[in-house]
């Protein structure tokens, strides 16, 4: 039995049932949203599966009009979820990036 684990065990008229209860393990949070259903993780614009300043640098070009941005970035892009791609979800990605407790994607 792994430790930490709880056992338990009833007594029917049946032979003895021993249930083993481990403990959830240890994760850490993230405050970026994946949506699983067309797989969009929010902020990454280069789809390495991460957020970092590369992404926001890359939405900055793009508002500048120095970058183009396909389908799934765009969708990336939207980070504060209002269906656009404008100065407010730079502003969103900077308080992201800036370590202040917003999330990323639909709320």
């Amino acid at each position: 039995v792994p430790s930490g684990a709880v056992v338990t065990q009833a007594t029917t008229q049946a032979p003895p049932v021993t249930t083993v209860t481990q403990p959830a393990p240890q994760t850490s949070a993230t405050t970026t949203t994946v949506n699983n259903q067309q797989n969009i993780v929010y902020g990454d614009l280069d789809g390495n599966k991460g957020v970092d300043l590369t992404d926001i640098t890359t939405l900055s070009l793009y508002l500048l009009s120095d970058a183009k941005l396909n389908d799934a970035q765009l969708k990336a892009a939207d980070v504060n979820a209002d269906g656009k791609v404008d100065i407010a979800d730079l502003a969103h990605f900077k308080q992201y990036i800036s370590k202040d407790p917003v999330k990323l994607g639909p709320q």
